[in-house]
């Protein structure tokens, strides 16, 4: 049980790093339809990756495949989200040499 309560605190709580770095990503207006299209994919993702453990675990009869499936996918979104972090975190290069500024 302690365990549980500490796995769903630490869900919890990247929640609130997932959101801060999302209103880094979206800026002025465009953070409420950024906002709106990151809820749109994960209710998406809420939908779909059942049918699709399912469809994989029927057509397999082992629930190994369908959670690799998952782990994939998983893995794909956390390389999309360190490509963009990255840009937006990465030092700016002023194209006039420090000298002249």
């Amino acid at each position: 049980m302690i365990v549980l309560a500490g796995a769903t605190a630490g869900i919890y709580a990247s929640y609130v790093v997932f959101w801060a770095m999302a209103a880094n990503v979206f800026q002025g207006s465009a953070a409420t339809g950024g906002f709106a299209l990151i809820n749109a994919i994960g209710l998406w993702g809420g939908v779909i990756s059942p049918m699709v453990v399912g469809k994989l675990t029927s057509m397999t009869g082992t629930l190994s495949v369908g959670m690799l499936c998952m782990a994939v996918t998983v893995a794909i979104g956390a390389l999309i989200l360190w490509s963009v972090t990255r840009r937006i975190t990465a030092p700016s290069v002023s194209p006039v040499p420090s000298e002249i500024l």
